[in-house]
């Protein structure tokens, strides 16, 4: 167990916490971002074509979609945003969410 001192014994509401310096709110430790990417354990080991930010292999009709950060439930030393792990597309979890983009 770790403790936690934000109120939530779960996930925290939507930015009811401080944003980051760049204004961006809960980016790390209240849920993993599930993200679009194929998910390759070496992702960032082969960088492909020079992308720093791998999407991984295109075309893998089912293949793992990666999740990003952590989640509440998530240990403290996993904490920052280059922290990757794999899901079924159709898997979930109450610390798994995704986030809308749009430009203004």
């Amino acid at each position: 167990a770790f403790a936690f001192d934000d109120g939530h014994p779960l996930l925290a509401p939507v930015a009811s916490l401080a944003p980051n310096p760049w204004g961006f709110y809960d980016m790390l430790g209240n849920a993993w971002e599930w993200c679009s990417d194929i998910y390759s354990p070496n992702a960032y080991q082969v960088i492909e074509g020079g992308v720093a930010d791998p999407r991984g292999p295109i075309g893998l009709v089912g293949a793992l979609r990666t999740s990003r950060g952590c989640s509440w439930d998530s240990a403290p030393q996993f904490l920052r945003a280059s922290n990757r792990n794999g899901g079924a597309p159709g898997y979930s979890f109450s610390g798994i969410g995704f986030r809308v983009v749009r430009a203004l």
